[in-house]
């Protein structure tokens, strides 16, 4: 049985307001430890990457529009993750 991804977005403020990123944390449904490896696959885009070994990767802050998000990972079931801009919180 493959278990779940379950995904959790944070909005990290720098000192610089300018300077804002989107976090992204992508952790086991059931036991909530972070996922290292998780293939990563912004539809928009075409472009890709990988969770870190803390389950995490960033993206830089967009001001408007909708990121799709497609998340993989052997062992899981495939999610995906629509964000929407001006995002107003988790």
């Amino acid at each position: 049985m493959k278990k779940v991804l379950f995904t959790l977005i944070l909005i990290s403020t720098g000192f610089i307001v300018s300077a804002q990123d989107i976090i992204i944390s992508v952790k086991d449904s059931t036991t909530r430890q972070p996922i290292p490896g998780v293939s990563v696959l912004n539809v928009t885009s075409q472009k890709g990457t990988a969770t870190n070994n803390n389950g995490i990767f960033r993206l830089p802050r967009q001001d408007k529009g909708t990121i799709i998000f497609r998340f993989s990972s052997i062992g899981y079931e495939p999610a995906t993750l629509n964000l929407t801009f001006p995002y107003t919180g988790v």
